[in-house]
């Protein structure tokens, strides 16, 4: 009894894996956009269009980008697909896999070009800018070897993308009031003016950023100097 319900788990864990790794056989219907395959659990009309246009033209100015890049999207239908297909993701947004590139969406509201993230009831983010970041992301995956990618700072790929997909949410005198909470639009613009410093103060690539060993506290603390009268967090 033991020894089945053991093979009754192994075989369990096993199929879950394979559903997250190759969630096209349940989102069945499929449309492709410009640069974007998405594939969703029902038809999404043309409400689509304008937002992936939008997302497209800005990761355009990504450094990794070419015009035949190609991304694989899934438009999960609901909360719980989206956490189902997502276990080890802490981003409620847009999750992107480290091992095959496929990018999973938080269930978005086309017709407003809006994400409400999951759980709802956070920040409500341009659907044209969780695309692009999430875009961005996987260019940078694509750009590095796999061990390099999962040890890469967090601040460089969120910063970058954030550059990238700017949402336009704030500007720099908004870092003053205190250090933003991990996953708010706040924080990924800290993030982005890190990166923004780090390539221009330095004058380098974000390819040669993310070889380098920099700190984000370094970084941070560097642009509370110039913006914040001097104080630092």
């Amino acid at each position: 009894m033991k020894k089945f319900l053991f093979l009754l788990l192994v075989l369990s864990g096993a199929a879950y894996l394979l559903a997250v790794r190759y969630p096209g056989v349940y989102y069945t219907d499929t449309v492709v956009y410009d640069n974007f395959t998405l594939h969703s659990r029902g038809p999404l009309g043309d409400a689509a269009a304008a937002p992936l246009s939008r997302a497209r033209e800005k990761i355009a100015a990504s450094e990794f980008f070419a015009p035949g890049t190609r991304f694989e999207i899934y438009i999960s239908s609901g909360p719980g697909d989206y956490s189902f297909f997502t276990p080890f993701c802490h981003d409620h947004y847009a999750c992107v896999d480290p091992l095959n590139g496929n990018i999973m969406l938080a269930p978005p509201q086309l017709a407003r070009d809006s994400s409400p993230g999951v759980p709802s009831g956070g920040e409500f983010r341009p659907f044209n800018s969780v695309v692009a970041a999430a875009a961005t992301r996987e260019m940078t995956r694509r750009a590095l070897l796999p061990l390099t990618y999962l040890g890469m700072s967090e601040w460089k790929l969120r910063g970058y993308s954030e550059l990238v997909s700017g949402t336009g949410a704030h500007v720099p005198s908004d870092i003053c009031s205190g250090t933003a909470a991990e996953g708010t639009l706040l924080r990924d613009y800290e993030y982005r003016m890190a990166v923004e410093f780090a390539m221009r103060d330095e004058r380098i690539s974000y390819k040669y950023l993310l070889d380098k060993t920099y700190s984000f506290e370094y970084m941070d603390g560097q642009i509370r100097k110039i913006y914040c009268g001097g104080k630092s967090q």
